[in-house]
């Protein structure tokens, strides 16, 4: 006879010692990985690394790991954050070819990464395949449309004007 399946909260997961195996899994886990990823590439079964995740020990050292990486980001943030006055006076330099060393392709570069920063993305390429035919017959009543639709639009401008 089977016995009956505990209650996620009533489990206890007891990992008395970390091995290495459990020093990647957690590594794997403060990389924000779930733990079916982590399970297929190590593997394990989810449950497992769910067995794991759930540990006391195993959340005092992700705890660690989690400090760790903040104090990290912390620190990236500030040397990208010191940085980013002295980078935008190297760009404008570079966009006012005040910069010797600066070709054309640089400078071209630089404006549209400026440009992007500032809310200008360049305008991508988009490939549409499509299934519809549309014949001459077609075209020509569209034409016919825009060029009812310019009228009607230069009528109104002159209603407006008047």
């Amino acid at each position: 006879m089977a016995r009956p399946r505990m209650l996620a909260e009533e489990r206890y997961y007891n990992v008395t010692e970390m091995t290495e195996r459990h020093h990647e899994i957690l590594r794997m886990i403060v990389l924000g990985k779930e733990n079916s990823e982590i399970a297929a590439r190590l593997n394990i079964t989810p449950q497992t690394v769910s067995d794991l995740r759930r540990s006391p020990i195993a959340q005092d050292y992700l705890n660690v790991l989690q400090i760790a990486r903040d104090a990290e980001t912390a620190e990236v943030s500030g040397i990208i954050a010191r940085g980013q006055p002295v980078a935008a006076k190297l760009l404008e330099r570079v966009i006012n070819r005040k910069e010797e060393d600066a070709g054309i392709a640089l400078i071209v570069k630089t404006a549209q990464d400026f440009l992007s920063r500032g809310g200008n993305s360049p305008i991508q390429k988009t490939q549409v395949e499509s299934s519809h035919h549309i014949s001459p017959d077609t075209i020509e009543l569209i034409k016919q449309r825009r060029a009812e639709a310019d009228i009607a639009r230069k009528q109104s401008e002159q209603e407006n004007v008047a």
